[in-house]
């Protein structure tokens, strides 16, 4: 469960990057993550939350699914700072990902 003032962004079946999904800011934390690969033919998808643009920023967490595997993360209490922005580098297939975060 998100905690209060903790916001989303929720994206369906994304099969390319998705450069700053959220707006750098002085306290954005990264709060936790629900995904699940979502292709037409079940295959595997590989993407990385990012602090900052896809091009210069650093990664937060690698995520590799399997076919038709789901995967959620929580990072209590405080998150994981993403002061630059968050973005998603999807490297192969195709996903569903809700990406919880707090704007500090």
């Amino acid at each position: 469960m998100a905690n209060p003032g903790s916001s989303v962004m929720v994206y369906a079946s994304i099969s390319a990057d998705q450069n700053l999904i959220v707006a750098a800011a002085d306290r954005l934390t990264l709060m936790g993550f629900s995904c699940r690969e979502s292709a037409a033919t079940a295959s595997v998808a590989t993407f990385r939350l990012m602090n900052g643009s896809i091009a210069t920023g650093t990664v937060i967490v690698p995520i590799e699914l399997g076919p038709n595997e789901s995967r959620s993360d929580w990072y209590p209490p405080s998150g994981v700072d993403a002061q630059n922005g968050l973005s998603i580098d999807l490297i192969s297939g195709t996903i569903d990902i809700a990406v919880f975060y707090s704007p500090g």
